[in-house]
């Protein structure tokens, strides 16, 4: 006749020949005790009994709020010099913080927000790292001159580059392999983090 379910426990319990077939109690979550997302398991029927098996494994650290190299420690050693732009990344840790000003447009009233980790540039884009770009086969367009811009003038490479459009900075942005942040990244990490 015919047995029972199947289970873990080395036994053929639905008397069909086959002991254990179908990891019978498998693939539910579980913590393997590893660091970081080499934590991440799930459980696998083996030998007759249930074990945490690791469904992760450690990859290089980059900046999205967890331990990839599984080594206990988050976002370390993302980011640094990149010598092609001469932009120095930051990796800012996600987290919440309240978006808005309570003086602000119906648009801008205060709310919650939650901000994935993501990398910045220390500081502003220079005129200097900008020229790289430009001088780069014409990857970005030489900005304006005028009485207020700092391209062209004597002294201020190290000066944020202005008199830049939305697509000249998006286009500088593609060609130092990052991204203009978004209006609540760019919120946050003025905020320091959403520690205002």
């Amino acid at each position: 006749g015919m047995g029972a379910d199947e289970v873990c426990d080395g036994v053929d319990n639905d008397c069909d020949g086959e002991v254990d077939e179908g990891d019978p109690g498998g693939g539910v979550p579980c913590d393997t005790g590893g660091e970081g997302v080499c934590a991440n398991g799930a459980l696998a029927c083996r030998g007759g009994e249930l074990d945490c098996v690791a469904t992760s494994s450690p990859t290089v650290e980059t900046c999205n709020g967890l331990d990839d190299d599984c080594d206990g420690e988050t976002d370390e050693d993302t980011g640094g010099l990149d010598a092609r732009t001469g932009i120095e990344w930051v990796c800012i840790a996600g987290g919440s913080f309240e978006m808005g000003s309570a003086a602000g447009e119906a648009d801008e009233e205060v709310h919650p927000v939650e901000v994935p980790s993501f990398l910045m540039a220390r500081t502003e884009v220079t005129v200097a790292q900008y020229r790289r770009c430009v001088e780069d086969g014409g990857a970005c367009s030489v900005p304006d001159a005028g009485e207020a811009c700092n391209w062209g003038v004597e002294g201020r490479d190290d000066h944020p580059v202005n008199c830049v459009d939305w697509n000249q900075a998006a286009a500088y942005g593609a060609w130092a392999a990052g991204r203009l942040p978004s209006e609540s990244e760019w919120e946050y990490a003025a905020r320091s983090g959403g520690r205002d």
